[in-house]
């Protein structure tokens, strides 16, 4: 499964008492070797020198944020570091040390929502996907023993059971431990949710949407149930249906880069182009290495007759698939 939907959806259900002992790291080679070797201060001074010439006021509040972090001042270490982000939005680095910091402070939901917003901004990036399912599965770990004890045939239970079944790559069990926690609880929010979103994970699109629909008249504003209502009527081809439910899952996170994507995709096939090119732009200039996003342009760009932009998308997308392509024969 996807750690952004297992990071949605443990939202409601996740609380512990410490964080886990994420391996994080500071954003410049000095520091680095500081940090992690205890290297001789006039070597350090001499490496990172260069560094801290260049050092952006993001880059120091990004810092100024880890180093109270390590002394466990936490609130003046999420005040530090969400000042940073406002800066610098696209930092993994202080992104990591922000929800940490959450965690520790007991704040767990926007520690969570932190998590997301780093998966969402770097979606190929292995050291966000190492941190966020490290701090996924202590919380849900945490949280798991702890309802097993107390109440082991509880809704929150065998939904948070289920959760782990499809982490484990398990979709039937975990098919079956929703529905149980639906007979102990058909009203909770999120359930409906979880089934859904294994069915549409199966492809199973009738069931989906019946599950989605479900969630979404409890709570209409569910961003990741109406971008999956609407992800199934794009690849139906019934792209006035499907933007709808895309406009409402934007409307909730508005940097939500797959709605965006299945947005465009309604668009094309209704033949509006400037629109379809805003949603498919967006995307490509936040994921510049998407083979896949530089394809769609392309192909809206011949569309509307723009034979020479439709070039260069083309060949852009053939230079990112021979790249992505090498560094996959390189490992």
């Amino acid at each position: 499964m996807r750690l952004a939907d297992l990071c949605s959806s443990v939202v409601s259900f996740c609380a512990v008492d410490a964080a886990p002992d994420f391996r994080c790291f500071t954003g410049t080679a000095g520091v680095k070797a500081a940090v992690a070797y205890s290297i001789p201060t006039l070597i350090v001074i001499g490496i990172a020198l260069p560094c801290f010439a260049s050092a952006t006021p993001a880059d120091s509040l990004i810092q100024e944020g880890i180093q109270l972090y390590r002394m466990r001042t936490l609130p003046q270490a999420v005040a530090t570091l969400r000042r940073a982000l406002q800066a610098h939005p696209a930092s993994l680095e202080a992104r990591i040390y922000l929800a940490r910091a959450l965690v520790q402070e007991d704040r767990v939901p926007e520690a969570l929502r932190e998590v997301r917003i780093l998966l969402e901004r770097f979606p190929a990036d292995p050291e966000a996907e190492f941190q966020a399912g490290r701090l996924l599965q202590e919380l849900a770990g945490s949280r798991f023993a702890r309802l097993q004890r107390l109440a082991p045939d509880s809704s929150e239970t065998h939904a948070l059971l289920g959760k782990y079944y499809e982490a484990q790559g398990r979709p039937q069990e975990a098919l079956t431990e929703y529905r149980l926690a639906l007979e102990r609880n058909p009203e909770g929010r999120g359930l409906h949710f979880f089934t859904g979103n294994v069915y549409w994970k199966l492809r199973k699109f009738d069931d989906a949407i019946r599950e989605l629909q479900s969630e979404l008249a409890l709570n209409p504003s569910h961003t990741l149930a109406n971008h999956r209502v609407g992800n199934i009527y794009v690849s139906r081809r019934e792209a006035r249906e499907a933007i709808p439910y895309l406009q409402r899952a934007l409307a909730g996170d508005s940097s939500f880069l797959e709605a965006h994507r299945d947005l465009g995709r309604a668009f094309r096939l209704l033949e509006r182009w400037e629109e379809a090119l805003r949603e498919f732009q967006y995307v490509a200039e936040r994921r510049p290495e998407d083979d896949t996003i530089h394809f769609q342009l392309a192909g809206v760009y011949k569309a509307a007759g723009d034979a020479k932009r439709a070039t260069a998308e083309l060949e852009i997308h053939e230079r990112v698939s021979r790249k992505r392509l090498e560094a996959a024969r390189q490992k």
